[in-house]
């Protein structure tokens, strides 16, 4: 293990293997996922789809020394992202986690160097403590006051700001393992961020054929492979639309 320093705490690092919650997927499930999207990633970073844009990510942070991962949850983001990070780009890279439920931040301590238990808008850290700031699927989880403060203290933060937010009205009621912060209470649309300076691109397909949990509308796998060539060949074109997509990546970088 290597190390770096975050601020004044020198933090190791973790390497890229695939961690106990890959484990629990079936061998064949897990080679055909990494090659097909190891493949995305390497020649066609721009046309990834669920959960996330690896592909992007890692290139974007593959020169990062301090990373921290607002609404990390269980950490399942970031064991995929290694595990999909064939080039070992992570391997100097450490990540912080920050949630405000404690269940899903115990289960992230196995894949984050460090975690910090937090509510977002009240984020205890310095200017430029971090290279890069990650938020997947958070931002629409905070009523739009608290998120507009919580977009003010990551550009503060950092020099470059990642987000992955739904397009749109997505409506969730549902609770995940219980967790009463996993309801939606705020919409994005592109435009929104685009005027705070953010390059805006559509991930994931086109909106219509996911229902708002993101899963596809037809729940059979018989149609699954028919659904997910549909999402990749609508991907060519609302990776330019991102008002069609069903997410949206936005990257902020500003130079010092």
């Amino acid at each position: 293990m290597t190390s770096v320093t975050i601020g004044e705490v020198e933090l190791e690092t973790k390497d890229g293997r695939a961690d106990r919650l890959l484990n629990r997927q079936s061998l064949l499930h897990r080679f055909a996922i990494s090659r097909f999207a190891r493949f995305l990633g390497r020649y066609l970073p721009w046309l990834d789809f669920y959960p996330a844009p690896a592909g992007l990510i890692l290139r974007e942070l593959s020169n990062c020394g301090g990373v921290l991962d607002v609404g990390c949850g269980n950490g399942r983001f970031l064991s995929r992202l290694r595990f999909l990070d064939h080039k070992r780009r992570l391997r100097r890279t450490a990540f912080v986690g920050l949630d405000s439920w404690r269940p899903s931040l115990i289960e992230s301590k196995n894949i984050h160097n460090e975690v910090v238990l937090c509510c977002a808008p009240y984020l205890p850290l310095r200017e430029y403590q971090f290279d890069c700031i990650i938020a997947v699927d958070f931002l629409e989880h905070l009523r739009r006051t608290d998120a507009l403060k919580v977009l003010n203290e990551f550009e503060r933060m950092s020099d470059c700001v990642m987000l992955l937010i739904p397009v749109g009205y997505c409506k969730k009621r549902e609770l995940e393992d219980e967790n009463p912060f996993q309801q939606h209470f705020s919409w994005w649309n592109p435009k929104e961020l685009e005027s705070r300076g953010y390059s805006v691109q559509g991930i994931n397909g086109f909106r219509g054929f996911r229902k708002d949990s993101g899963q596809f509308r037809i729940p059979s796998l018989l149609a699954l492979p028919l659904q997910v060539i549909l999402a990749l060949v609508s991907q060519l074109f609302v990776y330019r639309m991102p008002q069609a997509a069903y997410h949206m990546f936005c990257v902020k970088q500003r130079a010092r």
